[in-house]
């Protein structure tokens, strides 16, 4: 574990112990400025809670990014005048409940939801295979749709799970490509899907409805061409509904500050040095 401090290339390698010692001197800030309704909580938090822990390192490399250490930091508190939100935490939670909170949710999110999500995938792809190779009777305009659908599907579990994987990895690269790019695409595959099953059914309408003339309208017109034609308009007018979801998120790149984690116990900040501080009189002024 590395123990001090060392400056190389404009970054500053600080152990765990110190950064969450520059994290606890901004909890005292905060609790001063009274910025969070229970310090205590939110402390026992940052140590079992990765949300939480991110949450308040990336508020206070936001304020160290202008005025320096939290030592420094202006007596008025007029750092929160510029729209930083309050870190408050109303949770009535033990660690030992939150860390079986947490636990649940990397098994229900994380393992049974990626496992439903796979399933879904090569069942999906099992389905197209066959159809595409299952000879005349599956050469239909309905079968290709179908396949238009099972592919926009699969599609859409995938960038599922693309997006929830990207949340609890994080990072700079998947923040921008979230805002500026995944985001809507789930949107549009969904509204595909309802615009394929649409035509799906108005197929299947008329071919019991009116029998003769749905076979001779379609008999010699190409169903795979068809159905082709009827994604990229599918897919098309979908883009123009979720159009307004590209201009939803909102990333404050200027403000972003980069931080790259090592291992566990080190982390790397943008022009920062660190100062010591006794935990143990931290923790005793809390109480105070």
């Amino acid at each position: 574990m590395v123990q001090g401090t060392f400056i190389a290339d404009d970054h500053i390698l600080l152990s765990y112990d110190q950064l969450l010692t520059l994290m606890l001197q901004y909890v005292g800030y905060l609790k001063v400025h009274n910025r969070t309704e229970d310090p205590h909580q939110l402390v026992r938090l940052m140590l079992v809670d990765k949300h939480t822990s991110h949450k308040v390192m990336n508020s206070m490399l936001q304020h160290m990014a202008t005025y320096g250490m939290p030592e420094e930091f202006p007596n008025d508190g007029s750092i929160f005048d510029q729209g930083a939100t309050n870190i408050c935490n109303q949770s009535t939670n033990t660690p030992e409940e939150e860390y079986i909170i947490s636990s649940s949710i990397f098994w229900v999110e994380g393992v049974l939801q990626t496992t439903v999500g796979i399933l879904g995938i090569v069942g999906n792809v099992l389905a197209m295979c066959i159809y595409r190779a299952g000879g005349p009777k599956f050469y239909t305009i309905f079968y290709q749709l179908l396949i238009c659908l099972l592919l926009l599907h699969t599609s859409y579990i995938i960038l599922s799970l693309v997006m929830s994987f990207g949340r609890q990895i994080s990072g700079k690269v998947f923040i921008i490509s979230y805002a500026y790019f995944l985001y809507p695409l789930p949107s549009l595959m969904m509204h595909s899907s309802t615009f394929i099953t649409v035509l799906m059914a108005w197929h299947r309408f008329r071919a019991v409805d009116h029998p003769v003339d749905y076979l001779v309208a379609w008999k010699f017109v190409n169903p795979r061409w068809s159905a082709f034609k009827a994604l990229v308009v599918a897919m098309t007018g979908s883009f123009l509904l979720i159009t307004p979801l590209f201009f939803e998120p909102k990333v404050e790149i200027d403000r972003y500050i980069e931080y790259e984690e090592f291992n566990d116990t080190h982390i790397v900040l943008v022009s920062i040095i660190f100062q010591p501080i006794d935990k143990l009189s931290f923790f005793k002024s809390l109480t105070s």
